[in-house]
């Protein structure tokens, strides 16, 4: 479980790197970036690494759909 939380985690960070590749306005990674930054600073103070991951999970995927 810890692993598919860690490897999640990285699929997550690696995102904002795809968007900027394939985007040639970079409206897509400038938001994935946000998005990453709002969760990352949202789940600053969860405890627990895996909770935060959760949380972090969890705040950029409504933060992408919204």
């Amino acid at each position: 479980m810890k692993t598919y939380k860690y490897l999640a985690l990285l699929f997550m960070l690696s995102i904002p790197a795809a968007a900027l590749a394939q985007s040639e306005d970079n409206r897509e990674a400038q938001r994935a970036q946000i998005c990453l930054s709002k969760a990352l600073q949202e789940c600053s103070s969860t405890s627990g690494f895996l909770s935060r991951v959760d949380c972090q999970i969890q705040s950029y995927k409504n933060c992408m759909l919204s």
